[in-house]
């Protein structure tokens, strides 16, 4: 073993990779070779003293990844992939971080699991048929057995959000957001989540973390309706103001017109402004005058209507 690694610290020193079998260290070859006898935990042991040692091998990762896949589950696979293009995403070119998402996204998606492959597709035929009760309770037992999957959180959050469990659905976009850092979608929800039970102080950390970068117009959104509860107006106006021509969810136009609304309400300089953006926002919600029961209401528009309503 140890002659293994002498060479292979030579051939990292000299800054070798390897893309065939041919050109793999003695080190990989072992690993190879205990795989090929389905001693996987060796070859798993193995392949991981070849990644410390050529950390930018892309080969080396991703080896290590399925193994961890087959062997551990989903989350040290996932953190694998996920360390590796966070640490190097600014070198990789379009085509080879597609590439590498695409092998991401295979190890959140893969079932390692007979059975909660099986309770799975029982629990989507249920949802299907409109039963949410029972196809949750199959998703539930799916997710028991194996943690993690990305098509299981994705089921149970939707059927909880329809079935109008708000504070289960809530606490399965926590239990999620591990292991969907590079879902867009995943963190617009789990944001709107943290603002509908005014967790402003999660919103603020989200962003500090995300400061550099782009951040999607749903996304500030959010951040600017939590900064307006904050106090803080004057941010949360220049975060509108650049998203209100550019939304292309229209629908959400009215959000914005409420945090102008509320942001000029107590500027007497801006009254007109204030009135303009009252005016649109209570006419955009008049069906919402009624509260409706069990619908997800992220941005608490029925109470954002009462509010404004006060304010006239």
């Amino acid at each position: 073993m140890r002659v293994f690694q002498l060479i292979t610290y030579g051939i990292c020193f000299l800054g070798l990779s390897f893309n065939s079998l041919a050109q793999l260290p003695p080190l990989a070859q072992a690993a190879e070779y205990y795989f090929s006898k389905h001693d996987y935990a060796e070859s798993l042991n193995l392949w991981k003293q070849v990644y410390r040692l050529q950390p930018a091998s892309e080969k080396a990762m991703s080896k290590v990844a399925h193994l961890e896949l087959m062997l551990e589950g989903h989350e040290p696979a996932e953190k694998t992939v996920l360390n590796f293009i966070q640490r190097y995403q600014n070198y990789w070119s379009d085509s080879d971080l597609k590439r590498l998402r695409s092998l991401y996204y295979e190890t959140q998606t893969r079932f390692i699991k007979e059975e909660a492959q099986s309770f799975y597709f029982r629990g989507m035929a249920k949802i299907k048929l409109k039963d949410l009760t029972q196809g949750l309770s199959l998703i539930n037992q799916a997710q028991s057995i194996e943690r993690g999957h990305l098509l299981i959180l994705q089921a149970k959050a939707q059927a909880e959000k329809q079935l109008g469990l708000f504070r289960k659905y809530y606490d399965t976009l926590k239990d999620g957001s591990e292991f969907n850092a590079l879902s867009v979608q995943w963190s617009e929800e789990l944001l709107e989540a943290h603002y509908h039970f005014k967790e402003y102080s999660d919103i603020f950390k989200w962003n500090e973390k995300n400061m550099k970068s782009t951040l999607t117009n749903r996304q500030k959104l959010i951040v600017g309706l939590a900064l307006l509860e904050n106090g803080e107006s004057r941010k949360a106006v220049l975060l509108f103001q650049k998203i209100l021509d550019s939304f292309q969810d229209k629908g959400k136009n009215f959000v914005v017109w409420y945090g102008l609304a509320k942001a000029y309400k107590e500027n007497p300089m801006f009254s007109k402004v204030y009135a303009t953006y009252s005016s649109k926002f209570l006419n955009a919600t008049k069906s919402l005058e009624t509260p409706q029961e069990n619908i997800w209401d992220p941005y608490r528009l029925s109470e954002k209507r009462a509010e404004v309503l006060k304010w006239q």
